[in-house]
């Protein structure tokens, strides 16, 4: 009989049973025997479970777990005094204030491996190698998943931070003391913020008698700029990022936790959730704008998420200034004769750390 190309799928559709594919265990026996049909092919497609951000690999702490951080500041230029009046006078560095970050405690990631379970459920002994196998590589495969997601909460720690301190911040008052480090606004119906580098006495000095002798250092942690989605708001993300870029790469305040003067050059990265990429790549490389536009010494890259941040959709940060230390990791196994079975144990204890003095600038959709 001919076969036509109609005939030919009208065949097959009825053939493939979707009821026969990717469903549970049905047995079948032989027609003839009444033996029971065999597995002949047992499969597992495993998947590579990575920590894509590498870059936030701490160092290893084998002897202590709190991370102490601190910042001096540059030195003001003072007027040259050909008498040497001051010459045995101390001219003793300032700091910005220390700050801590503490071990996160230990985790473990636990697994059994069961003599006579494998053996009885494989069909030769590749199979059963590879199923203990796959018993260490989930180990590590799930303290990969584990230390990602750590530190997508990490990325996301240090934009409640900035977003924190910009929101909490005291309305500033003429003639009210203030120490370092305290979060001040201009007014209360201001948006402008800021932090006391330093001390404020009880003086009549108003805000800008303060932002411009260096007592308030002026912040500018986030910014409000729509979640780009056409060319229009592609360009004004853009615009706005390159400002950014070329500001970090001088000596500049306003953008860390601590207010300090940094300069944050060949350490900057910036971080997208999904989304964001096809969008610049489809508006701006293929459009008006050619991939000049973009260039910058930046690199960019896509995350899964920011967990909890429903409306951050980029971050440009010092990615020295976030780190995730391991402080201990350990692999153990433990055998239980009576009940023929071994247990592994994963040991992993973190310290994380967000720095106060690095670069920081977030955006957030309207």
């Amino acid at each position: 009989m001919k076969l036509s190309m109609k005939e030919l799928s009208t065949i097959v559709s009825s053939y493939i049973d979707s009821t026969k594919v990717a469903g549970t265990w049905v047995a079948s026996y032989s027609s003839i025997t009444g033996l029971l049909d065999k597995i002949g092919k047992q499969v597992m497609l495993d998947s590579e479970f990575v920590d894509d951000l590498a870059e936030l690999d701490g160092d290893d702490l084998p002897f202590g777990k709190t991370i102490e951080e601190w910042f001096e500041d540059l030195i003001l230029p003072i007027d040259y005094d050909s008498t040497g009046a001051d010459t045995m006078a101390p001219h003793d560095p300032t700091y910005r204030p220390n700050s801590y970050s503490y071990d996160l405690g230990t985790k473990t990631i636990a697994s059994t491996l069961r003599k006579n379970e494998f053996e009885a459920s494989v069909l030769t002994a590749e199979g059963q190698a590879k199923l203990v196998m796959m018993i260490t590589k989930r180990l590590y495969d799930s303290l990969n998943a584990y230390r990602y997601q750590s530190k997508l909460q990490l990325l996301n720690t240090v934009c409640e931070k900035a977003s924190s301190v910009m929101a909490e911040a005291t309305v500033f008052a003429i003639s009210t003391a203030y120490p370092v480090n305290k979060y001040l606004k201009e007014s209360a119906a201001s948006d402008k913020r800021g932090i006391v580098v330093k001390a404020i006495g009880a003086t009549t000095a108003t805000w800008a008698a303060n932002v411009a002798d260096g007592h308030i250092i002026v912040e500018s942690l986030k910014d409000v700029i729509t979640k780009p989605t056409t060319q229009e708001t592609a360009q004004a993300f853009i615009a706005q990022l390159k400002k950014d870029i070329e500001l970090a790469q001088f000596a500049s305040e306003g953008n860390s936790l601590n207010g300090n003067t940094l300069c944050a050059k060949g350490h900057l990265k910036l971080y997208i959730i999904p989304g964001i990429q096809p969008v610049l790549d489809t508006y701006l490389y293929s459009n008006a704008f050619n991939a000049e536009y973009l260039k910058s010494n930046v690199e960019i890259k896509v995350i899964k998420e920011l967990p909890g941040n429903t409306n951050g959709y980029a971050m440009l940060v010092d990615d020295r200034g976030i780190k995730l230390h391991n402080t201990w990791r350990d692999i153990e196994d433990q055998r239980n004769g009576q009940g023929a079975f071994t247990n592994f144990f994963l040991h992993d204890d973190e310290t994380a750390f967000i720095s106060r003095n690095t670069f920081i600038k977030l955006y957030y959709g309207a």
